[in-house]
C-alpha cells in the first residue's frame, strides 16, 4: 500500500511516530529506504529520493 502511495506522488512526505514499537518487518521496509534510496514490493519498486520523512 505504501509503495502504490510513493508512486502516485512526484513528492511525498511520511510521518513516522514512534518508530521504536513497530514491528521488525516493518524496521526492515524503513532500513531499505535509508540505505538503498528505494523501496519495493512484489510488484513495483520506487525511488524515494523525493520523499521526506519525519
Amino acid at each position: 500500500m505504501l509503495v502504490k502511495d510513493l508512486l502516485s506522488r512526484e513528492t511525498n512526505i511520511v510521518l513516522i511516530d514512534e518508530f521504536d514499537k513497530v514491528n521488525i518487518g516493518l524496521y526492515n521496509v524503513f532500513y531499505q529506504m535509508f540505505d538503498e534510496g528505494e523501496l519495493e514490493d512484489i510488484n513495483y519498486s520506487v525511488d524515494v529520493s523525493n520523499v521526506y520523512l519525519f
